[in-house]
């Protein structure tokens, strides 16, 4: 088939601007990425961990200085799969437990903590009249979830010449996997581990006709859990952080840190420590997690942990 005038002319048209484009792009360069830094979550992804990765995002968009580097979220599976793949390169930071932290990273060195976020309170409540407190000997059962492990591992450890004791302890499905998660305790006690004020407790502690109550700890057990483990802590819960909670109580906590590698480039860990504690300062209340960092909760772990040399020098800690 021959080609009209028309169709000739507009073939030469379009070659003549292919041209044109090329010299043009050859001329300025090669078109080059922008760089992205990604961030490993957990999958499932715990909810507040979802929630604070996705303003962190959104913060570190507007975040130009010292790096015009983008932030991608990406799934990686548990915390030891997750640590390999950013030792590996193939993820840049990931949010784990300051116990797993402590029990993971000695044996990689090519990793360093940027940063400490939020802590994860060992709740415990009950529906039933006991008990008054939660310590040892223990007086009620007892279920924990997977989540507060460390919990139910050491009261394990001292409950192993008690038979009796022993019976009262038992494991719970993961919050997440439970319709009603406070439903039918009665008289038990569920441990669970989780940041505070926990809006699902708040909800079923106020519902209509709720028996449900928060349950204290002994101040000996919770000493006892800091002896055990290093990287656990003390929060202080204020009375009326959750309903019908009348007076302070003292809880036993794990804290949730960023590691990275610790060939990072300075620019990047500045550029995170600013979106953490200075930016995400001023993002309000739909973003508590992050709104409630505080820079100065790495002290209490300057000790324990590996941070990354700029992280170091950010906090006023020794130098790793």
């Amino acid at each position: 088939m021959t080609s009209s005038p028309l169709l000739s002319t507009l073939a030469r048209a379009t070659a003549l601007v292919s041209t044109l484009l090329g010299l043009v792009a050859g001329a300025a360069g090669p078109v080059r990425a922008e760089p992205v830094r990604t961030l490993l979550l957990a999958y499932p992804t715990p909810p507040e961990q979802r929630t604070f990765a996705e303003h962190l995002t959104l913060l570190w968009r507007g975040a130009n200085q010292p790096t015009t580097e983008r932030l991608a979220l990406e799934l990686g599976g548990e915390a030891t799969a997750r640590l390999r793949l950013v030792e590996r390169g193939r993820g840049d930071f990931t949010p784990v437990t300051s116990a797993e932290a402590a029990r993971l990273l000695p044996a990689r060195p090519a990793l360093s903590v940027l940063g400490v976020l939020w802590p994860e309170l060992l709740h415990a409540v009950t529906a039933g009249p006991d008990p008054q407190t939660v310590g040892l000997p223990l007086t009620a059962s007892v279920r924990v979830t997977p989540g507060a492990g460390y919990a139910f591992d050491a009261l394990v450890e001292w409950s192993l010449d008690k038979p009796e004791q022993l019976r009262l302890l038992g494991m719970a499905p993961p919050l997440a996997e439970q319709t009603a998660p406070f439903a039918g305790l009665d008289g038990d006690v569920l441990l669970f581990s989780a940041p505070a004020p926990l809006a699902a407790l708040s909800e079923a502690l106020a519902a209509p006709g709720s028996r449900l109550r928060l349950v204290p700890f002994s101040g000996r057990l919770v000493e006892d859990f800091k002896l055990i483990y290093p990287w656990l802590q003390s929060v202080n819960v204020a009375r009326g952080a959750y309903p019908a909670m009348s007076r302070n109580m003292v809880l036993p906590a794990r804290y949730l840190v960023l590691v990275g590698r610790l060939d990072l480039p300075g620019p990047t860990v500045a550029k995170l420590v600013r979106t953490l504690y200075k930016k995400g300062s001023a993002v309000g209340e739909d973003a508590p997690l992050l709104a409630g960092l505080e820079a100065e909760r790495n002290a209490l772990f300057g000790k324990l942990l590996r941070f990354h040399a700029e992280a170091a020098r950010a906090y006023g800690l020794d130098a790793p």
